[in-house]
Protein backbone atom coordinates (compact mmCIF):
# COMPACT_ATOMS: atom_id res chain seq x y z
CA UNK A 1 0.00 0.00 0.00
CA UNK A 2 2.86 2.36 0.81
CA UNK A 3 4.31 1.86 -2.69
CA UNK A 4 0.97 2.87 -4.21
CA UNK A 5 0.97 6.09 -2.20
CA UNK A 6 4.50 6.88 -3.37
CA UNK A 7 3.53 6.22 -6.99
CA UNK A 8 0.43 8.42 -6.72
CA UNK A 9 2.48 11.18 -5.09
CA UNK A 10 5.13 10.97 -7.83
CA UNK A 11 2.43 11.16 -10.50
CA UNK A 12 0.90 14.21 -8.82
CA UNK A 13 4.29 15.93 -8.74
CA UNK A 14 4.75 15.20 -12.43
CA UNK A 15 1.28 16.47 -13.32
CA UNK A 16 1.87 19.58 -11.21
CA UNK A 17 5.00 20.34 -13.24
CA UNK A 18 3.24 20.08 -16.61
CA UNK A 19 1.21 23.35 -16.39
CA UNK A 20 4.38 25.19 -15.33
CA UNK A 21 6.16 24.42 -18.60
CA UNK A 22 6.68 27.64 -20.53
CA UNK A 23 6.81 25.83 -23.85
CA UNK A 24 5.95 22.15 -24.06
CA UNK A 25 8.32 21.81 -27.02
CA UNK A 26 11.16 22.31 -24.52
CA UNK A 27 10.31 19.07 -22.69
CA UNK A 28 12.95 16.38 -23.28
CA UNK A 29 11.88 12.73 -23.16
CA UNK A 30 13.74 10.43 -20.79
CA UNK A 31 13.45 7.03 -19.18
CA UNK A 32 14.74 5.59 -15.94
CA UNK A 33 17.33 2.84 -16.00
CA UNK A 34 15.84 0.75 -13.22
CA UNK A 35 17.87 -2.44 -13.17
CA UNK A 36 21.24 -0.97 -12.24
CA UNK A 37 21.10 -1.32 -8.45
CA UNK A 38 24.30 0.68 -7.94
CA UNK A 39 24.74 2.27 -4.50
CA UNK A 40 26.67 5.55 -4.70
CA UNK A 41 27.84 6.47 -1.21
CA UNK A 42 28.52 10.15 -1.99
CA UNK A 43 25.91 12.67 -3.17
CA UNK A 44 26.28 13.42 -6.86
CA UNK A 45 24.56 15.12 -9.78
CA UNK A 46 26.36 14.40 -13.02
CA UNK A 47 25.92 13.76 -16.71
CA UNK A 48 27.79 10.89 -18.34
CA UNK A 49 28.31 11.52 -22.03
CA UNK A 50 30.94 8.95 -22.99
CA UNK A 51 31.66 5.25 -22.78
CA UNK A 52 34.91 6.04 -20.93
CA UNK A 53 33.03 7.89 -18.16
CA UNK A 54 30.48 5.04 -17.95
CA UNK A 55 33.20 2.37 -17.67
CA UNK A 56 35.05 4.47 -15.09
CA UNK A 57 31.88 4.62 -12.95
CA UNK A 58 31.55 0.84 -13.21
CA UNK A 59 35.21 0.30 -12.34
CA UNK A 60 35.13 2.65 -9.32
CA UNK A 61 32.09 0.79 -7.97
CA UNK A 62 33.24 -2.72 -8.94
CA UNK A 63 30.14 -3.53 -10.98
CA UNK A 64 28.93 -3.91 -14.53
CA UNK A 65 26.57 -1.43 -16.13
CA UNK A 66 24.17 -1.86 -19.07
CA UNK A 67 25.32 -1.03 -22.59
CA UNK A 68 24.50 2.53 -23.64
CA UNK A 69 24.95 4.00 -27.13
CA UNK A 70 26.68 7.24 -26.19
CA UNK A 71 26.61 8.47 -29.79
CA UNK A 72 22.84 8.97 -29.33
CA UNK A 73 22.29 9.07 -25.56
CA UNK A 74 23.64 10.37 -22.30
CA UNK A 75 22.98 9.26 -18.73
CA UNK A 76 22.06 11.62 -15.91
CA UNK A 77 23.07 10.31 -12.48
CA UNK A 78 21.51 11.67 -9.29
CA UNK A 79 22.43 10.25 -5.88
CA UNK A 80 21.71 11.44 -2.36
CA UNK A 81 24.45 9.46 -0.65
CA UNK A 82 23.75 7.40 2.46
CA UNK A 83 20.39 7.81 4.21
CA UNK A 84 19.57 6.46 7.69
CA UNK A 85 16.49 4.42 6.79
CA UNK A 86 14.28 3.09 4.02
CA UNK A 87 11.68 5.30 2.37
CA UNK A 88 14.04 7.79 0.70
CA UNK A 89 13.88 8.20 -3.07
CA UNK A 90 14.55 10.54 -5.98
CA UNK A 91 11.71 11.66 -8.27
CA UNK A 92 12.55 13.38 -11.55
CA UNK A 93 9.58 15.50 -12.62
CA UNK A 94 10.97 16.67 -15.94
CA UNK A 95 13.92 17.57 -18.11
CA UNK A 96 13.67 20.72 -20.20
CA UNK A 97 15.86 22.11 -22.95
CA UNK A 98 16.44 25.84 -22.75
CA UNK A 99 18.42 28.08 -25.05
CA UNK A 100 21.66 27.72 -23.12
CA UNK A 101 21.02 24.95 -20.58
CA UNK A 102 19.40 21.62 -19.96
CA UNK A 103 17.34 21.77 -16.74
CA UNK A 104 16.71 18.64 -14.65
CA UNK A 105 13.85 19.12 -12.16
CA UNK A 106 13.00 16.78 -9.33
CA UNK A 107 12.64 16.00 -5.66
CA UNK A 108 14.60 14.26 -2.94
CA UNK A 109 11.77 12.42 -1.20
CA UNK A 110 11.87 11.38 2.43
CA UNK A 111 9.34 9.68 4.67
CA UNK A 112 7.05 11.94 6.68
CA UNK A 113 6.99 12.16 10.46
CA UNK A 114 4.52 9.31 11.03
CA UNK A 115 5.86 6.94 8.36
CA UNK A 116 7.22 3.56 9.36
CA UNK A 117 10.64 2.83 7.88
CA UNK A 118 13.26 0.14 8.20
CA UNK A 119 16.37 1.12 10.10
CA UNK A 120 18.85 0.27 7.37
CA UNK A 121 21.30 2.47 5.53
CA UNK A 122 20.04 3.15 1.98
CA UNK A 123 21.62 4.88 -1.02
CA UNK A 124 18.93 6.44 -3.24
CA UNK A 125 20.33 6.70 -6.76
CA UNK A 126 18.60 7.40 -10.07
CA UNK A 127 19.98 6.80 -13.56
CA UNK A 128 18.20 8.55 -16.43
CA UNK A 129 18.72 7.70 -20.10
CA UNK A 130 17.99 10.59 -22.44
CA UNK A 131 18.90 11.86 -25.91
CA UNK A 132 22.39 13.32 -26.15
CA UNK A 133 22.23 17.10 -25.86
CA UNK A 134 25.49 19.06 -25.70
CA UNK A 135 24.46 21.74 -23.24
CA UNK A 136 25.49 22.42 -19.65
CA UNK A 137 23.08 20.84 -17.16
CA UNK A 138 21.48 22.61 -14.22
CA UNK A 139 19.91 20.50 -11.48
CA UNK A 140 16.86 21.88 -9.65
CA UNK A 141 16.24 19.34 -6.91
CA UNK A 142 14.08 20.19 -3.91
CA UNK A 143 13.56 18.32 -0.64
CA UNK A 144 10.06 17.00 -0.04
CA UNK A 145 8.38 14.61 2.37
CA UNK A 146 5.46 12.32 1.73
CA UNK A 147 2.80 11.56 4.31
CA UNK A 148 1.78 8.06 5.30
Amino acid sequence: MNHIRKLIFAMCLFLYAIPNIANSADYTPFRLLTSIGLKLSAPTNQVIRSQAQWLNLAKRNKTTLPVVDFSKHQVVVIATGARPSSGYSIVVSGIYKGTDYLDVNGYFMKPGFMCAALTVITYPTTFILMPKIQKPVRFHLRNAAYEC
